[in-house]
């Protein structure tokens, strides 16, 4: 079972505990399903569609395709950059929209803290 399916389960195992009427829960627990589901399929077609990721400084981010040749693609709204998480919402060229979880460690990868200056440089010129 991968991460986002054990957050999927404890997420709506969390609002199926809150002390409101059974109706209500069980909204709040579709919603968060379907959400939650959404955003597992927008991951899935990511890995789908890219098999690395380059973003440079200024901003221009490609993407790998299975091809082997590398592809224009728009960082989106949404995206959340933490020291050893992160989650890009990435527009392909074609005008796809899909989502990828990335994991790194600073002390590890000269990579991720490069992704790290970058993203730091980006958030700085929004």
């Amino acid at each position: 079972m991968g991460s986002g399916t054990v957050l999927l389960a404890l997420g709506m195992a969390a609002l199926g505990s809150l002390p409101l009427p059974l109706p209500f829960r069980l909204l709040l627990i579709s919603a968060w399903a379907a959400t939650g589901v959404r955003g597992l399929v927008l991951t899935s077609s990511g890995h789908a569609r890219c098999r690395k990721i380059r973003l440079h400084a200024g901003g221009q981010v490609e993407l790998l395709a299975p091809g082997g040749d590398w592809r224009c693609a728009r960082l989106g709204d949404g995206c959340v950059v933490l020291g050893t998480l992160a989650w890009l919402r990435l527009e392909a060229g074609d005008g796809t929209c899909f989502g990828e979880l990335l994991r790194g460690s600073v002390r590890d990868s000269e990579e991720w803290r490069r992704f790290q200056v970058i993203w730091r440089h980006l958030g700085r010129a929004a």
